[in-house]
Protein backbone atom coordinates (compact mmCIF):
# COMPACT_ATOMS: atom_id res chain seq x y z
CA UNK A 1 0.00 0.00 0.00
CA UNK A 2 2.94 2.58 1.01
CA UNK A 3 4.48 2.04 -2.27
CA UNK A 4 0.75 2.39 -4.68
CA UNK A 5 0.78 5.52 -2.10
CA UNK A 6 3.84 7.14 -3.17
CA UNK A 7 3.32 6.11 -7.36
CA UNK A 8 0.28 7.85 -7.01
CA UNK A 9 1.80 11.14 -5.49
CA UNK A 10 4.42 10.88 -8.04
CA UNK A 11 1.99 10.39 -10.72
CA UNK A 12 -0.34 13.51 -8.92
CA UNK A 13 2.62 15.80 -8.69
CA UNK A 14 3.40 15.57 -12.77
CA UNK A 15 -0.27 16.56 -13.10
CA UNK A 16 -1.18 20.25 -12.87
CA UNK A 17 -3.13 21.61 -9.85
CA UNK A 18 -6.46 21.80 -11.87
CA UNK A 19 -5.83 18.50 -13.14
CA UNK A 20 -5.15 16.98 -9.95
CA UNK A 21 -8.41 18.60 -8.25
CA UNK A 22 -10.37 17.34 -11.59
CA UNK A 23 -9.16 14.07 -10.95
CA UNK A 24 -10.08 14.14 -7.09
CA UNK A 25 -14.12 15.30 -7.80
CA UNK A 26 -14.24 12.65 -10.48
CA UNK A 27 -12.90 9.67 -8.32
CA UNK A 28 -15.07 11.16 -5.40
CA UNK A 29 -18.04 11.10 -8.04
CA UNK A 30 -17.33 7.63 -8.63
CA UNK A 31 -17.07 6.60 -4.58
CA UNK A 32 -20.52 8.10 -4.24
CA UNK A 33 -21.78 6.36 -7.41
CA UNK A 34 -20.38 3.00 -6.21
CA UNK A 35 -21.42 3.81 -2.23
CA UNK A 36 -25.25 4.33 -3.08
CA UNK A 37 -25.10 1.17 -5.60
CA UNK A 38 -24.00 -1.01 -3.14
CA UNK A 39 -26.73 0.34 -0.49
CA UNK A 40 -29.07 -0.30 -2.50
CA UNK A 41 -27.99 -3.91 -3.50
CA UNK A 42 -27.37 -4.33 0.26
CA UNK A 43 -31.35 -3.39 0.95
CA UNK A 44 -32.63 -5.41 -2.33
CA UNK A 45 -30.47 -8.62 -0.91
CA UNK A 46 -32.24 -8.40 2.67
CA UNK A 47 -35.86 -7.86 1.46
CA UNK A 48 -34.87 -11.23 -0.81
CA UNK A 49 -33.71 -13.22 1.91
CA UNK A 50 -37.02 -12.20 3.43
CA UNK A 51 -39.87 -12.84 1.54
CA UNK A 52 -38.33 -14.86 -0.97
CA UNK A 53 -41.82 -15.08 -3.77
CA UNK A 54 -41.58 -15.30 -7.26
CA UNK A 55 -43.67 -11.88 -7.44
CA UNK A 56 -40.62 -10.55 -5.58
CA UNK A 57 -38.02 -11.85 -7.44
CA UNK A 58 -39.86 -10.21 -10.31
CA UNK A 59 -39.45 -6.98 -8.77
CA UNK A 60 -36.39 -7.38 -7.31
CA UNK A 61 -34.94 -8.15 -10.94
CA UNK A 62 -36.66 -5.02 -12.26
CA UNK A 63 -35.44 -3.08 -9.59
CA UNK A 64 -31.80 -4.34 -10.44
CA UNK A 65 -31.84 -3.46 -13.96
CA UNK A 66 -33.29 -0.08 -13.03
CA UNK A 67 -30.07 0.00 -10.51
CA UNK A 68 -27.77 -0.91 -13.76
CA UNK A 69 -29.42 1.22 -15.83
CA UNK A 70 -28.79 4.58 -13.13
CA UNK A 71 -25.08 3.39 -12.27
CA UNK A 72 -24.24 3.17 -15.74
CA UNK A 73 -25.80 6.65 -16.56
CA UNK A 74 -24.25 7.86 -13.40
CA UNK A 75 -20.81 6.97 -14.95
CA UNK A 76 -21.80 8.33 -17.93
CA UNK A 77 -22.76 11.49 -16.92
CA UNK A 78 -19.72 11.44 -14.31
CA UNK A 79 -17.55 10.88 -17.50
CA UNK A 80 -19.06 13.83 -19.62
CA UNK A 81 -18.44 16.06 -16.69
CA UNK A 82 -15.13 15.02 -16.10
CA UNK A 83 -14.30 15.27 -19.83
CA UNK A 84 -15.80 18.97 -20.71
CA UNK A 85 -14.29 19.87 -17.12
CA UNK A 86 -10.92 19.22 -18.67
CA UNK A 87 -11.61 20.70 -22.41
CA UNK A 88 -12.54 23.75 -20.46
CA UNK A 89 -8.89 23.68 -18.27
CA UNK A 90 -6.91 22.84 -21.37
CA UNK A 91 -8.44 25.59 -23.44
CA UNK A 92 -7.64 27.89 -20.76
CA UNK A 93 -4.00 26.43 -19.99
CA UNK A 94 -3.46 26.83 -24.09
CA UNK A 95 -4.87 30.03 -23.82
CA UNK A 96 -2.52 30.96 -20.55
CA UNK A 97 0.47 29.33 -22.73
CA UNK A 98 -0.25 31.06 -25.58
CA UNK A 99 -0.07 34.41 -23.68
CA UNK A 100 3.42 33.57 -21.81
CA UNK A 101 5.07 33.13 -25.28
CA UNK A 102 3.78 35.85 -27.10
CA UNK A 103 4.94 38.09 -23.80
CA UNK A 104 8.17 36.37 -24.03
CA UNK A 105 8.36 36.69 -27.84
CA UNK A 106 7.57 40.53 -26.75
CA UNK A 107 9.92 40.72 -24.09
CA UNK A 108 13.07 39.13 -26.14
CA UNK A 109 13.38 41.95 -28.77
CA UNK A 110 12.20 44.92 -25.53
CA UNK A 111 16.13 45.81 -25.41
CA UNK A 112 15.73 47.74 -28.49
CA UNK A 113 12.25 48.06 -28.94
CA UNK A 114 11.19 49.36 -25.64
CA UNK A 115 7.69 49.90 -26.61
CA UNK A 116 7.51 46.20 -26.22
CA UNK A 117 7.17 46.41 -22.27
CA UNK A 118 3.88 48.12 -22.88
CA UNK A 119 2.81 45.84 -25.13
CA UNK A 120 3.22 42.98 -23.37
CA UNK A 121 1.70 44.41 -20.06
CA UNK A 122 -1.18 45.61 -22.06
CA UNK A 123 -1.33 41.54 -22.89
CA UNK A 124 -0.99 40.83 -19.05
CA UNK A 125 -3.51 43.39 -18.10
CA UNK A 126 -6.26 42.44 -20.24
CA UNK A 127 -6.20 38.43 -19.76
CA UNK A 128 -5.71 39.19 -15.73
CA UNK A 129 -9.02 41.90 -15.83
CA UNK A 130 -6.72 44.23 -13.90
CA UNK A 131 -7.10 47.99 -13.31
CA UNK A 132 -3.37 48.79 -14.17
CA UNK A 133 0.05 46.65 -14.79
CA UNK A 134 3.16 48.01 -13.96
CA UNK A 135 6.81 47.05 -13.96
CA UNK A 136 8.69 49.69 -11.45
CA UNK A 137 12.69 49.41 -12.02
CA UNK A 138 15.93 51.65 -10.99
CA UNK A 139 17.39 54.27 -13.37
CA UNK A 140 20.31 56.63 -13.21
CA UNK A 141 19.17 56.21 -8.67
CA UNK A 142 15.31 57.23 -9.51
CA UNK A 143 12.39 54.87 -9.59
CA UNK A 144 11.11 54.75 -13.64
CA UNK A 145 8.16 52.79 -14.47
CA UNK A 146 6.58 51.07 -17.64
CA UNK A 147 2.77 51.03 -17.20
CA UNK A 148 -0.56 51.02 -18.16
CA UNK A 149 -4.25 50.44 -17.72
CA UNK A 150 -6.61 52.73 -15.63
CA UNK A 151 -5.92 56.55 -15.90
CA UNK A 152 -6.23 57.34 -12.54
CA UNK A 153 -4.59 54.96 -10.87
CA UNK A 154 -2.07 54.84 -13.31
CA UNK A 155 -0.76 58.25 -12.62
CA UNK A 156 -1.22 57.43 -9.05
CA UNK A 157 1.45 54.81 -9.29
CA UNK A 158 3.88 56.56 -11.71
CA UNK A 159 3.89 59.40 -9.45
CA UNK A 160 3.87 58.07 -6.44
CA UNK A 161 7.13 55.32 -7.20
CA UNK A 162 9.02 58.51 -8.73
CA UNK A 163 8.69 60.15 -5.42
CA UNK A 164 9.26 56.76 -3.36
CA UNK A 165 6.34 57.06 -1.82
CA UNK A 166 5.34 53.38 -2.36
CA UNK A 167 7.43 50.29 -0.45
CA UNK A 168 7.51 47.97 -3.39
CA UNK A 169 10.78 46.74 -2.95
CA UNK A 170 10.35 46.23 0.71
CA UNK A 171 7.14 44.05 0.03
CA UNK A 172 8.96 42.53 -2.73
CA UNK A 173 11.88 41.50 -0.69
CA UNK A 174 9.52 39.88 2.07
CA UNK A 175 7.67 38.06 -0.99
CA UNK A 176 10.29 36.42 -2.74
CA UNK A 177 7.63 34.05 -4.41
CA UNK A 178 5.37 36.47 -4.78
CA UNK A 179 2.04 37.55 -2.65
CA UNK A 180 -1.25 38.56 -3.47
CA UNK A 181 -1.67 41.99 -0.84
CA UNK A 182 -4.80 43.12 0.63
CA UNK A 183 -5.65 46.12 2.60
CA UNK A 184 -5.45 44.61 6.01
CA UNK A 185 -4.21 45.93 9.41
CA UNK A 186 -0.79 43.87 9.01
CA UNK A 187 -0.69 45.30 5.37
CA UNK A 188 -1.45 48.98 7.30
CA UNK A 189 1.59 48.05 10.22
CA UNK A 190 4.31 46.57 7.91
CA UNK A 191 3.55 48.63 4.69
CA UNK A 192 1.54 51.93 5.51
CA UNK A 193 2.79 53.45 2.28
CA UNK A 194 1.51 50.79 -0.31
CA UNK A 195 -1.46 50.62 2.34
CA UNK A 196 -1.95 54.40 1.74
CA UNK A 197 -1.99 53.93 -1.87
CA UNK A 198 -4.55 51.35 -2.05
CA UNK A 199 -7.04 52.93 0.52
CA UNK A 200 -6.73 56.71 -2.01
CA UNK A 201 -7.20 54.44 -5.09
CA UNK A 202 -9.88 51.65 -3.95
CA UNK A 203 -7.92 48.92 -4.73
CA UNK A 204 -8.68 45.73 -3.41
CA UNK A 205 -5.33 43.90 -4.36
CA UNK A 206 -2.08 44.12 -5.43
CA UNK A 207 -0.27 41.20 -6.53
CA UNK A 208 4.02 41.62 -6.25
CA UNK A 209 6.27 39.28 -7.74
CA UNK A 210 10.00 40.73 -7.51
CA UNK A 211 12.41 40.07 -10.59
CA UNK A 212 15.66 39.43 -9.72
CA UNK A 213 19.12 40.94 -10.98
CA UNK A 214 22.49 38.83 -11.72
CA UNK A 215 23.18 38.49 -8.33
CA UNK A 216 19.91 37.43 -7.24
CA UNK A 217 18.87 41.18 -5.64
CA UNK A 218 15.67 42.36 -6.26
CA UNK A 219 16.07 44.90 -9.30
CA UNK A 220 12.53 45.30 -9.87
CA UNK A 221 9.16 44.86 -9.15
CA UNK A 222 6.89 43.26 -11.59
CA UNK A 223 2.64 43.44 -10.27
CA UNK A 224 -0.55 44.26 -10.84
CA UNK A 225 -3.81 46.36 -8.83
CA UNK A 226 -7.19 45.78 -8.72
CA UNK A 227 -7.24 42.74 -10.67
CA UNK A 228 -10.51 40.84 -10.76
CA UNK A 229 -8.49 37.30 -11.08
CA UNK A 230 -5.55 37.78 -8.54
CA UNK A 231 -4.63 34.15 -8.33
CA UNK A 232 -4.44 33.90 -12.26
CA UNK A 233 -2.58 37.35 -12.61
CA UNK A 234 0.30 36.05 -9.62
CA UNK A 235 0.41 32.93 -11.61
CA UNK A 236 0.84 34.83 -14.74
CA UNK A 237 3.57 37.01 -13.14
CA UNK A 238 6.03 34.54 -10.92
CA UNK A 239 6.03 32.56 -15.06
CA UNK A 240 7.22 35.57 -16.61
CA UNK A 241 9.89 36.74 -13.65
CA UNK A 242 12.67 35.11 -15.54
CA UNK A 243 12.00 36.77 -18.99
CA UNK A 244 11.40 40.09 -17.24
CA UNK A 245 14.57 39.99 -15.50
CA UNK A 246 16.41 38.62 -19.20
CA UNK A 247 14.64 41.41 -20.66
CA UNK A 248 15.32 44.15 -18.12
CA UNK A 249 19.25 43.52 -18.20
CA UNK A 250 19.33 43.36 -21.74
CA UNK A 251 17.49 46.60 -22.37
CA UNK A 252 20.14 48.17 -19.27
CA UNK A 253 23.23 46.74 -21.34
CA UNK A 254 22.16 47.64 -24.73
CA UNK A 255 21.16 51.87 -23.14
CA UNK A 256 24.81 52.03 -21.94
CA UNK A 257 26.04 50.74 -25.76
CA UNK A 258 24.01 52.90 -27.16
CA UNK A 259 24.24 55.68 -24.82
CA UNK A 260 28.22 55.62 -24.97
CA UNK A 261 28.18 55.88 -28.74
CA UNK A 262 25.75 58.85 -29.14
CA UNK A 263 26.21 60.71 -25.74
CA UNK A 264 29.33 63.01 -25.65
CA UNK A 265 31.67 62.49 -22.72
CA UNK A 266 32.52 65.84 -21.99
CA UNK A 267 29.25 67.56 -21.65
CA UNK A 268 26.83 64.34 -21.60
CA UNK A 269 24.78 66.44 -24.63
CA UNK A 270 23.86 64.08 -27.18
CA UNK A 271 26.68 63.84 -30.05
CA UNK A 272 26.63 63.84 -33.65
CA UNK A 273 26.04 60.50 -34.04
CA UNK A 274 22.37 60.38 -32.44
CA UNK A 275 21.99 64.00 -34.09
CA UNK A 276 22.37 61.81 -37.85
CA UNK A 277 20.26 59.11 -36.47
CA UNK A 278 17.36 61.70 -35.44
CA UNK A 279 18.13 63.63 -39.02
CA UNK A 280 17.17 60.31 -40.69
CA UNK A 281 14.48 58.99 -38.38
CA UNK A 282 13.03 62.82 -39.43
CA UNK A 283 13.25 62.41 -42.99
CA UNK A 284 11.98 59.00 -42.89
CA UNK A 285 8.76 60.37 -41.34
CA UNK A 286 8.44 62.76 -43.55
CA UNK A 287 7.24 66.59 -43.53
CA UNK A 288 7.36 67.97 -39.81
CA UNK A 289 6.84 71.02 -38.44
CA UNK A 290 10.35 71.86 -35.85
CA UNK A 291 12.82 74.54 -35.27
CA UNK A 292 16.39 74.62 -35.11
CA UNK A 293 19.09 76.69 -33.83
CA UNK A 294 22.58 76.17 -35.01
CA UNK A 295 24.84 77.57 -32.85
CA UNK A 296 28.82 78.18 -32.63
CA UNK A 297 31.05 78.82 -29.66
CA UNK A 298 33.14 81.82 -30.64
CA UNK A 299 37.02 82.00 -29.53
CA UNK A 300 37.26 78.71 -28.49
CA UNK A 301 40.66 78.13 -30.30
CA UNK A 302 41.87 81.55 -28.84
CA UNK A 303 40.78 80.27 -25.34
CA UNK A 304 42.75 76.86 -25.77
CA UNK A 305 46.06 78.73 -26.68
CA UNK A 306 45.49 81.61 -24.39
CA UNK A 307 44.01 79.76 -20.85
CA UNK A 308 44.44 76.02 -21.64
CA UNK A 309 42.29 73.40 -22.96
CA UNK A 310 40.62 72.96 -19.62
CA UNK A 311 39.56 76.36 -19.95
CA UNK A 312 37.97 75.83 -23.52
CA UNK A 313 36.40 72.73 -21.41
CA UNK A 314 35.04 74.71 -18.62
CA UNK A 315 33.37 76.98 -21.38
CA UNK A 316 31.88 74.29 -23.30
CA UNK A 317 30.71 72.94 -20.26
CA UNK A 318 28.77 76.07 -19.24
CA UNK A 319 26.97 76.17 -22.26
CA UNK A 320 25.48 72.73 -22.61
CA UNK A 321 24.21 73.56 -19.04
CA UNK A 322 22.64 76.53 -20.47
CA UNK A 323 20.80 74.83 -23.25
CA UNK A 324 19.78 71.98 -21.10
CA UNK A 325 17.87 74.58 -18.60
CA UNK A 326 16.42 76.26 -21.64
CA UNK A 327 15.54 73.19 -23.95
CA UNK A 328 14.71 69.29 -23.16
CA UNK A 329 17.63 66.97 -22.77
CA UNK A 330 16.58 65.02 -26.41
CA UNK A 331 16.83 67.89 -28.23
CA UNK A 332 20.16 69.47 -27.77
CA UNK A 333 22.98 67.81 -29.69
CA UNK A 334 26.64 68.70 -29.61
CA UNK A 335 27.84 68.42 -33.15
CA UNK A 336 31.32 69.45 -33.63
CA UNK A 337 34.12 70.82 -31.42
CA UNK A 338 32.46 73.91 -30.87
CA UNK A 339 28.97 73.40 -32.53
CA UNK A 340 25.70 72.92 -30.74
CA UNK A 341 22.22 72.39 -32.41
CA UNK A 342 18.80 72.27 -30.60
CA UNK A 343 15.94 70.90 -32.34
CA UNK A 344 12.38 71.25 -31.46
CA UNK A 345 8.67 70.08 -32.50
CA UNK A 346 6.71 71.70 -29.63
CA UNK A 347 8.21 74.94 -29.18
CA UNK A 348 7.03 78.32 -31.12
CA UNK A 349 9.58 80.06 -33.10
CA UNK A 350 8.99 83.82 -30.61
CA UNK A 351 9.58 80.93 -27.53
CA UNK A 352 12.77 79.55 -29.20
CA UNK A 353 14.30 83.32 -29.77
CA UNK A 354 13.81 84.08 -26.17
CA UNK A 355 15.54 81.34 -24.62
CA UNK A 356 18.49 81.62 -27.17
CA UNK A 357 18.70 85.04 -26.38
CA UNK A 358 18.32 84.54 -22.69
CA UNK A 359 21.05 82.23 -23.19
CA UNK A 360 23.42 83.99 -25.06
CA UNK A 361 23.12 86.88 -22.35
CA UNK A 362 24.00 84.73 -19.45
CA UNK A 363 27.14 83.81 -21.31
CA UNK A 364 27.86 87.38 -22.50
CA UNK A 365 28.00 88.26 -18.42
CA UNK A 366 30.43 85.38 -18.16
CA UNK A 367 32.80 86.46 -21.32
CA UNK A 368 31.28 83.52 -23.26
CA UNK A 369 30.15 84.40 -26.39
CA UNK A 370 28.21 82.20 -29.03
CA UNK A 371 27.06 82.93 -32.52
CA UNK A 372 23.54 81.30 -33.85
CA UNK A 373 21.44 81.15 -36.39
CA UNK A 374 17.45 79.80 -35.91
CA UNK A 375 15.40 78.29 -38.71
CA UNK A 376 11.82 77.45 -38.86
CA UNK A 377 9.67 75.90 -40.75
CA UNK A 378 8.39 78.46 -42.88
CA UNK A 379 11.36 78.35 -44.38
CA UNK A 380 11.84 74.94 -45.13
CA UNK A 381 9.72 71.68 -44.72
CA UNK A 382 13.02 69.55 -45.66
CA UNK A 383 14.32 68.79 -42.27
CA UNK A 384 18.07 68.76 -43.39
CA UNK A 385 17.98 71.87 -45.48
CA UNK A 386 16.08 73.65 -42.66
CA UNK A 387 19.10 72.62 -40.65
CA UNK A 388 21.50 74.22 -43.26
CA UNK A 389 19.88 77.22 -43.41
CA UNK A 390 20.56 77.56 -39.73
CA UNK A 391 23.89 77.15 -40.25
CA UNK A 392 23.88 79.65 -42.74
CA UNK A 393 22.34 81.98 -40.09
CA UNK A 394 24.97 81.46 -37.76
CA UNK A 395 27.94 82.28 -39.82
CA UNK A 396 26.24 85.36 -41.09
CA UNK A 397 25.79 85.74 -36.88
CA UNK A 398 29.49 84.76 -36.50
CA UNK A 399 31.07 87.31 -39.11
CA UNK A 400 28.87 90.51 -37.58
CA UNK A 401 30.30 89.10 -34.27
CA UNK A 402 34.16 89.29 -35.27
CA UNK A 403 32.93 92.65 -37.67
CA UNK A 404 31.56 94.53 -34.46
CA UNK A 405 34.62 93.66 -32.09
CA UNK A 406 37.30 94.16 -34.86
CA UNK A 407 35.80 97.30 -35.46
CA UNK A 408 35.74 98.29 -31.49
CA UNK A 409 39.51 97.34 -31.82
CA UNK A 410 40.30 99.50 -34.95
CA UNK A 411 38.13 102.78 -33.08
CA UNK A 412 40.40 102.14 -30.11
CA UNK A 413 43.58 102.05 -32.03
CA UNK A 414 45.48 105.30 -32.83
CA UNK A 415 45.42 105.97 -36.26
CA UNK A 416 49.60 106.87 -36.25
CA UNK A 417 49.88 103.19 -35.34
CA UNK A 418 48.04 102.68 -38.55
CA UNK A 419 48.89 105.33 -41.05
CA UNK A 420 52.38 106.77 -40.65
CA UNK A 421 52.69 110.68 -41.70
CA UNK A 422 51.26 114.33 -40.70
CA UNK A 423 48.29 114.10 -42.77
CA UNK A 424 44.84 115.47 -40.93
CA UNK A 425 42.65 113.23 -39.44
CA UNK A 426 40.36 113.63 -42.34
CA UNK A 427 42.97 112.32 -44.49
CA UNK A 428 43.26 109.49 -42.69
CA UNK A 429 39.88 108.76 -42.14
CA UNK A 430 38.86 108.96 -45.84
CA UNK A 431 42.04 106.64 -46.38
CA UNK A 432 40.96 104.20 -44.41
CA UNK A 433 37.26 104.11 -45.82
CA UNK A 434 39.09 103.55 -49.34
CA UNK A 435 42.07 101.31 -48.05
CA UNK A 436 39.37 99.03 -46.37
CA UNK A 437 37.57 98.45 -49.53
CA UNK A 438 40.85 96.92 -51.67
CA UNK A 439 43.14 95.50 -48.29
CA UNK A 440 41.87 93.42 -44.98
CA UNK A 441 45.83 94.09 -43.67
CA UNK A 442 49.16 95.14 -44.46
CA UNK A 443 52.22 93.78 -42.24
CA UNK A 444 55.86 94.10 -41.89
CA UNK A 445 56.99 90.59 -40.89
CA UNK A 446 60.34 89.11 -39.44
CA UNK A 447 59.98 85.32 -40.06
CA UNK A 448 63.26 85.05 -37.74
CA UNK A 449 61.28 86.54 -34.41
CA UNK A 450 57.65 85.26 -36.01
CA UNK A 451 56.84 89.39 -34.97
CA UNK A 452 54.68 91.70 -37.17
CA UNK A 453 54.33 95.26 -37.02
CA UNK A 454 50.63 96.23 -39.22
CA UNK A 455 50.99 99.12 -41.13
CA UNK A 456 47.31 98.46 -42.09
CA UNK A 457 45.14 97.44 -39.13
CA UNK A 458 43.31 94.46 -40.08
CA UNK A 459 39.69 93.34 -38.95
CA UNK A 460 39.79 91.18 -35.45
CA UNK A 461 43.48 90.65 -36.09
CA UNK A 462 45.33 93.10 -33.79
CA UNK A 463 43.23 91.22 -30.62
CA UNK A 464 44.33 87.99 -32.01
CA UNK A 465 47.97 89.16 -32.11
CA UNK A 466 47.19 90.35 -28.35
CA UNK A 467 46.53 87.42 -27.74
CA UNK A 468 48.78 85.11 -29.16
CA UNK A 469 51.94 86.94 -27.43
CA UNK A 470 52.69 88.21 -30.24
CA UNK A 471 53.33 85.42 -32.37
CA UNK A 472 52.76 86.19 -36.02
CA UNK A 473 51.90 82.53 -36.78
CA UNK A 474 49.48 81.74 -33.54
CA UNK A 475 47.44 85.00 -34.92
CA UNK A 476 46.93 83.70 -38.12
CA UNK A 477 46.30 80.73 -37.38
CA UNK A 478 43.47 81.59 -34.88
CA UNK A 479 42.34 84.26 -37.49
CA UNK A 480 42.21 81.16 -40.60
CA UNK A 481 40.24 79.08 -37.81
CA UNK A 482 37.51 81.85 -36.86
CA UNK A 483 36.97 83.34 -40.39
CA UNK A 484 38.47 81.00 -43.48
CA UNK A 485 36.37 78.88 -44.74
CA UNK A 486 37.43 74.99 -44.22
CA UNK A 487 38.09 74.06 -47.47
CA UNK A 488 40.99 76.45 -47.70
CA UNK A 489 42.89 75.13 -44.47
CA UNK A 490 45.46 72.93 -46.07
CA UNK A 491 46.49 75.59 -48.89
CA UNK A 492 47.36 78.16 -45.82
CA UNK A 493 48.91 75.57 -43.81
CA UNK A 494 51.06 74.83 -46.48
CA UNK A 495 51.41 78.59 -47.72
CA UNK A 496 52.43 79.39 -44.52
CA UNK A 497 56.57 78.22 -43.92
CA UNK A 498 58.82 80.95 -43.59
CA UNK A 499 61.27 78.99 -44.80
CA UNK A 500 59.97 77.98 -48.17
CA UNK A 501 58.59 81.55 -48.51
CA UNK A 502 62.32 82.97 -47.97
CA UNK A 503 63.97 80.62 -50.74
CA UNK A 504 60.62 81.82 -53.05
CA UNK A 505 61.89 85.33 -52.44
CA UNK A 506 65.07 84.47 -52.83
CA UNK A 507 64.54 83.30 -56.33
CA UNK A 508 62.83 86.39 -56.76
CA UNK A 509 59.11 84.90 -56.82
CA UNK A 510 56.18 86.17 -55.64
CA UNK A 511 54.64 83.55 -53.16
CA UNK A 512 50.59 84.18 -53.14
CA UNK A 513 47.84 82.37 -51.66
CA UNK A 514 44.50 82.52 -52.16
CA UNK A 515 41.36 81.77 -50.08
CA UNK A 516 37.48 82.53 -49.26
CA UNK A 517 36.07 83.79 -46.02
CA UNK A 518 33.08 82.21 -44.69
CA UNK A 519 31.31 85.46 -45.11
CA UNK A 520 32.21 84.23 -49.03
CA UNK A 521 34.96 87.24 -49.28
CA UNK A 522 37.83 86.34 -51.39
CA UNK A 523 41.14 87.24 -50.12
CA UNK A 524 44.76 87.13 -51.51
CA UNK A 525 47.19 87.02 -49.55
CA UNK A 526 50.77 88.27 -51.24
CA UNK A 527 54.23 88.66 -49.83
CA UNK A 528 57.11 90.77 -50.45
CA UNK A 529 60.95 91.54 -50.22
CA UNK A 530 61.87 95.24 -48.14
CA UNK A 531 64.40 96.68 -49.31
CA UNK A 532 66.83 95.57 -47.03
CA UNK A 533 65.55 91.88 -46.96
CA UNK A 534 68.79 90.90 -47.83
CA UNK A 535 70.14 92.28 -44.28
CA UNK A 536 66.89 91.95 -42.40
CA UNK A 537 64.60 89.11 -43.43
CA UNK A 538 61.93 91.29 -43.08
CA UNK A 539 58.75 90.42 -45.41
CA UNK A 540 56.10 92.42 -46.56
CA UNK A 541 52.44 90.59 -45.91
CA UNK A 542 49.42 91.94 -48.39
CA UNK A 543 45.79 91.20 -47.92
CA UNK A 544 43.66 91.34 -50.88
CA UNK A 545 39.86 91.52 -51.86
CA UNK A 546 39.75 89.36 -54.67
CA UNK A 547 35.99 88.49 -56.56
Amino acid sequence: MKQIAEFMVRQCKKLSDRRVIALGIFVFYLMVGFGILMVRMSRMKRRITKEFSGAIADKSAEELRHMVAFVAIYLVIGLVVYYVIQMIWAYNQRKTTALINNVENLLMDAAYKPENFQLAMEEMNRYCSSAVTALVYEEDDTHKTKIIGDSEMRRGIYSAAHERRLDLYACAAEHPNGAILRPTRKMKRDFPLTYAFMEQYHADNIILVPVLGTNGEVRDVAGMAHSARPRYALELLKSLACPMSLAMHNYRYFTVVKNSGTTDALTGLQNRLAFDRWMEQTNADGMIRFGCVYIDVNELHTINNRDGHEAGDRMLIEIAKLLLAQFAVDTVYRIGGDEFVVVSEKMEKKEMESRMAMVDRILAQKNYYISYGLAWDTDSFNPKELVHVAEERMYEAKFLYYQRKEQRNLDAMPEAEMVKGEASEEAVRTFTDVAWQHFRGVFEVDPVTDTAKCLFLPNYFYDVLVKSGGSFRKGCYAYVEAMVDKAYFRAIDEFFNYEQLMQMLDRGEEPIVRYRRIDGQGIAVRVYPLENYSETRHMLWILETIN
